[in-house]
């Protein structure tokens, strides 16, 4: 992935991290969240891979995705 392509994808994982603080549920094994982390790591579990091993034709995919867990976290 190239570095605008990274780029566009930290931004959007930084906007959701920002929007879903203190908003994701506490679970018995994590009682605070971190909801930058939770982010990335649904980016993995999604497409299988951390998001600097996707290819570029993959962006929109993953900043969609991104969007999408604003709007559902889990």
């Amino acid at each position: 992935m190239n570095v605008e392509s990274k780029k566009l994808i930290r931004e959007a994982v930084y906007e959701v991290g920002e929007y879903l603080k203190d908003k994701l549920p506490s679970t018995p094994e994590k009682p605070s969240r971190n909801s930058y982390a939770h982010v990335w790591h649904a980016i993995k579990e999604k497409f299988g891979a951390s998001y600097k091993d996707l290819n570029d034709a993959q962006v929109q995919d993953v900043i969609n995705y991104v969007q999408f867990l604003k709007n559902n976290p889990h």
